[in-house]
């Protein structure tokens, strides 16, 4: 007699958004604008834009989670059971709706978010997570099947997609410093004739940074320089001190990094005025 084992497994892929808008293939052709949301000042609503621009009816789940960035800038999700004792969670701090939403192609939806923080709450800098995820159709995923021994055992694997975004809540009188440090070049990646710049963010106050990094290369003798690398929209949230970035450098045909300086600029957003953050520059080897 052969005994067949079925057994259903869900995973949820979580893939964090780092730009905006951002078009979210992984999670049914969607757009959702804005990446982030800031409650500070006397901001007391917001409102995220989704759209489905697939050629089918979605349904997506909203829910809150609470995540941690790791130096890299990855970030991974805090369970239950893991140490939450830096975490500065707002998710007490906001109600918003709806929480389950349908999306016929081309359709838009609103989810409204309304702030509400509690009394004698202590000066600082609040984040979870808004967390989007399709949800599959019939059971709809991706399967992986084992058979072998004397049975048959068929496990059944369900990937549910989801993106997260930031929401911040700030309270009182905060500021925060930038530094860059830690410079060098790094070898070419496989398949790529460029090399890399590493450094490190340093975040010093009761605030996350946010902007926009940009690579400028001096040859030497000019004063002139090239942009050679930008990266938008970065962050280093509290209460982390430092971030390692690499930025991929793409030269002019024909040129190459040989003496000389690199300089790196970091600013604030365009819509924040594009204010300088920090600025650090190292000497290029021959």
């Amino acid at each position: 007699m052969r005994y067949v084992a079925i057994i259903a497994l869900a995973a949820v892929l979580i893939i964090p958004l780092l730009g905006e808008p951002v078009y979210a293939q992984g999670v049914g052709n969607l757009t959702i604008t804005p990446t982030r949301l800031v409650f500070e000042g006397r901001t007391r609503s917001n409102v995220i834009t989704l759209v489905n621009n697939g050629s089918e009816t979605a349904t997506y789940r909203i829910s809150v989670v609470e995540m941690r960035m790791r130096e890299d800038g990855s970030f991974e999700r805090i369970g239950e059971d893991m140490d939450q004792s830096a975490v500065r969670s707002a998710k007490g701090m906001f109600r918003y709706a709806p929480r389950q939403i349908e999306l016929q192609p081309g359709q838009t939806q609103s989810i409204r978010i309304l702030l509400r923080k509690p009394p004698e709450l202590p000066e600082g800098e609040y984040r979870s997570h808004m967390l989007i995820q399709a949800i599959p159709k019939g059971g709809a995923g991706r399967s992986v099947e084992s058979l072998g021994g004397s049975g048959d055992l068929s496990i059944n694997l369900t990937i549910i997609p989801g993106v997260t975004l930031p929401i911040i809540v700030r309270h009182g009188g905060l500021s925060a410093t930038a530094t860059l440090s830690d410079f060098s070049l790094t070898p070419a990646e496989e398949g790529r004739s460029n090399p890399g710049l590493s450094f490190r963010i340093n975040r010093n106050g009761t605030r996350s940074v946010y902007g926009d990094l940009t690579a400028t290369y001096y040859p030497s003798g000019r004063n002139n320089g090239v942009v050679v690398s930008q990266i938008r929209l970065l962050a280093v949230y509290v209460p982390n001190a430092a971030r390692t970035v690499v930025m991929r450098l793409i030269l002019p045909e024909g040129a190459a990094l040989s003496g000389g300086k690199m300089e790196v600029k970091f600013t604030t957003p365009p819509s924040e005025g594009a204010v300088e953050m920090a600025r650090g520059e190292f000497p290029v080897p021959q």
